[in-house]
């Protein structure tokens, strides 16, 4: 069953980048995380992460973009944003 995904602002969806991401353990470091619009047609994500602050390592990235999949998977960033 497909679900319509919550709108949020850019900064709700960064925050929980954050939240998700330095659960992982070689990002407890990591203090933001900076998202970018996408424009997909249909019903794909129409966001993703851009950039992490400070820079993680290659390995830390990968934890983060894992991580940060369920809250590209429940949250859409709201027009406007």
């Amino acid at each position: 069953m497909i679900t319509e995904k919550q709108q949020k602002s850019r900064a709700f969806i960064e925050a929980a980048c954050v939240k998700a991401a330095s659960a992982e353990n070689l990002c407890r470091e990591l203090k933001h995380v900076r998202i970018r619009r996408l424009f997909p047609n249909g019903i794909g994500a129409n966001w993703e992460p851009a950039g992490f602050e400070p820079a993680l390592s290659t390995v830390a990235e990968c934890m983060a973009q894992r991580a940060i999949g369920s809250v590209i998977d429940s949250y859409a960033l709201a027009a406007g944003e």
